[in-house]
């Protein structure tokens, strides 16, 4: 015979933790319909990605496995209304190339207001999309700049899992911006623990 009470508590729990999962799943979060655990085969040919990895080959040679992760930059999104370019990383050695880091950013040169107010409409997304996470919003200046005159202001989701999604809005010394050809705007960063933990390990 069947405890009917017993059961009812097993699918409510049941129900709550697939609830619970889901709202802590980055994948739901996507940028231009990419998705964190995506295979990168989806959207270029394996050439492709082999020529990009060549081009940003030494963009981490600060971490102690500068090679553990390769990225790649795609700037043609002309059908695109949410960001200029996007980029992502995988591992060169997983034939199925998975994404486990993926960036959207959007230039917003000399409109830093208006960035901001799009990092804020991220911002709120996210909140309704995911449920357990601590929610981090710091200011800082950019190290890049020796006059102090360069920013950034962003927004960090850490979730109990380790993922991170990072929304932020950098704004450069106008002079600094011009001499150097750099753009400023919006960044929308979605980075697994794996990639997290990498960043982390500086030489």
């Amino acid at each position: 015979m069947i405890n009917i009470k017993g059961f009812l508590l097993i699918l409510i729990l049941t129900l709550s933790f697939q609830s619970i999962s889901k709202g802590d799943d980055i994948r739901d979060f996507q940028i231009e319909e990419m998705s964190i655990g995506d295979s990168a085969l989806k959207y270029l040919s394996k050439k492709q990605l082999l020529d990009k990895f060549e081009s940003t080959k030494n963009n981490y040679n600060y971490l102690l496995e500068p090679s553990k992760f390769r990225e790649v930059y795609i700037f043609d999104l002309n059908k695109s209304i949410n960001y200029d370019k996007i980029s992502f990383m995988v591992k060169e050695e997983d034939l199925n190339y998975t994404i486990y880091f993926l960036r959207g950013m959007k230039d917003y040169n000399n409109q830093f207001d208006k960035c901001i107010n799009q990092r804020n409409v991220i911002s709120n997304e996210i909140e309704k999309l995911f449920t357990n996470y601590k929610k981090i919003e710091s200011n800082f200046k950019n190290r890049l700049d020796k006059t102090g005159k360069s920013f950034r202001k962003q927004i960090v989701f850490i979730f109990d899992s380790g993922d991170v999604i990072i929304v932020g809005c950098n704004d450069w010394d106008e002079k600094l911006r011009k001499k150097n050809g750099w753009s400023e705007g919006l960044s929308v960063a979605i980075l697994s623990k794996e990639v997290e933990d990498w960043f982390s390990r500086k030489k």
